[in-house]
């Protein structure tokens, strides 16, 4: 029986794995397994490499295909249009979160694909101001709702995942829309 979630450790040793397995790769096509499963084929220098995104589980490579959807779902459709054929630039971790933000693009035409690997997960769709485009769930986090057309709170996720001991008054005075440095 394999492994459940992802430790934090298991995030930082894959988002270093990550890095020097796909960036600089292009997403050739985007595929959903099921409404939480995704898997990016990427691209270049002769390189092809298959990445499963599972919502709040796991992110990996593989080697093995897994059947597909024949149509797209309105996710998958959406990831299609603003990343597909777009190069991976940087992958990072956020902060000490078990949360990952894949940045295709740069300057103001990137778009981040942020995923969430805790608690029910998430895979959030951005804009290079981190404006919410698309997510897999809408839902509450703390002081801030999250949901297309808001911009996406990297503060507000640190406060809500760790232990509630922090007050919600400095959580919110200290938010912010770009990722902390990691």
């Amino acid at each position: 029986m394999g492994k459940g979630r992802m430790t934090l450790l298991d995030v930082q040793a894959i988002v270093k794995e990550l890095r020097k397995s796909i960036v600089g790769l292009r997403a050739q096509n985007i595929y959903h397994l099921n409404q939480r499963t995704y898997i990016f084929k990427m691209q270049g220098g002769g390189k092809k490499v298959q990445v499963i995104l599972e919502s709040g589980i796991r992110i990996h490579t593989t080697k093995y295909s897994r059947p597909k959807e024949s149509m797209p779902n309105s996710f998958a459709t959406k990831l299609r249009k603003h990343i597909r054929g777009v190069r991976l630039e940087r992958i990072q971790q956020i902060g000490t979160d078990r949360v990952i933000d894949l940045q295709f693009g740069s300057e103001d035409r990137a778009h981040h694909v942020i995923l969430e690997l805790y608690s029910q997960g998430n895979i959030i769709l951005t804009d290079a101001k981190y404006k919410i485009l698309m997510l897999l769930r809408s839902h509450d986090k703390g002081v801030s709702h999250v949901t297309v057309g808001k911009t996406f709170q990297f503060s507000t996720l640190a406060t809500t995942s760790s232990s509630s001991s922090s007050s919600s008054s400095s959580s919110s005075s200290s938010s912010s829309s770009s990722p902390p440095s990691s």
